[in-house]
């Protein structure tokens, strides 16, 4: 840990410091000789702080449930997790504030490999999802994407992470029903558990039956549940209609068909970019996208 006391009019500020284990290092006062330090006369009090223990911890037990064929994640050692490969930090407090582990190797070898039962990805990470991630909760960003999970849920406990505003899980294997405690992600501005590419590696099979826990994400800004079989839903649009501070949303490949006609379209919908293309719609989506009037960009098919 570094720390830097700089003074005010050439004198120390009464400074307290709090170390990584939460206890005060110290109080400092000096007089106007401190001048002599070569110190700048204005106020700036900084500290950068290393990784957490305990986060540390969690992250390696999260490395240990994950198989890593290429690794990517040989980076992970030593003492200091926030210079690990995707792993960044608060440099004030040392919480692990992001964690980027989208496979950005994929290839279109690895695409034509796909409907192979014998695939597997060189460059994906896959196995479990460790429930020690939950430790994380500062955690702000979280980006498994374009991996290879085949065969697993999307974990529920991912639901826990209050500070969140940004997950992407897409195209990476997920299978089975959405967990509905994202739906408790109330700072969450942006989803992805859609397909990156119709024909991507590891095509995520997820379905639900409605889409009411979207209405406990107020914060939502950008959407995509792209290849998310919901055409079972006849309410499916009701929720969509409640969040006012969406601007970008992607239903393609959704089996999406009749819906019950809505009663009131938000007028305060920030809606640009909407997508819904390979669907089963019918007229009565009509009076909802007549009222979209900040559309810029809508795809049918």
């Amino acid at each position: 840990m570094k720390v830097h006391i700089v003074t005010l009019s050439g004198r120390f500020v009464n400074t307290k410091v709090k170390c990584g284990n939460g206890q005060n290092l110290f109080l400092m006062r000096l007089g106007a000789g401190a001048r002599t330090l070569g110190l700048k006369s204005k106020m700036f009090i900084s500290e950068e702080q290393g990784c957490l223990e305990g986060e540390r911890i969690s992250l390696l037990q999260f490395k240990k449930s994950l198989v890593d064929r290429s690794n990517r994640l040989s980076s992970w050692t030593g003492l200091d997790c926030c210079k690990w490969k995707g792993v960044s930090c608060s440099s004030t407090t040392g919480h692990v504030l992001k964690l980027d582990l989208q496979n950005l190797q994929a290839t279109y070898d690895d695409i034509g490999r796909y409907w192979d039962n014998s695939y597997y990805c060189n460059n994906c990470l896959e196995g479990e999802i460790n429930q020690s991630l939950i430790n994380l909760t500062h955690l702000d960003y979280l980006d498994l994407s374009l991996n290879n999970f085949s065969a697993i849920k999307i974990p529920e406990f991912l639901g826990s992470f209050k500070n969140l505003k940004y997950l992407n899980l897409s195209s990476s294997g997920f299978v089975g029903s959405i967990p509905t405690h994202l739906g408790n992600l109330s700072s969450l501005e942006h989803l992805d558990i859609g397909i990156h590419e119709v024909d991507g590696p590891n095509f995520n099979n997820l379905a639900t039956n409605n889409l009411d826990w979207l209405f406990g994400l107020s914060s939502l800004r950008t959407l995509d549940m792209s290849g998310i079989s919901i055409g079972h839903s006849e309410n499916w649009l009701n929720p969509i209609n409640k969040l006012v501070s969406l601007a970008s949303l992607n239903l393609a490949f959704c089996n999406l068909g009749t819906t019950n006609p809505l009663s009131h379209v938000n007028s305060t919908t920030a809606l640009v970019w909407l997508n819904l293309y390979e669907n089963y719609l019918d007229s009565t989506i009509l009076f909802w996208l007549s009222n979209l009037t900040s559309l810029e960009y809508l795809s049918l098919g």
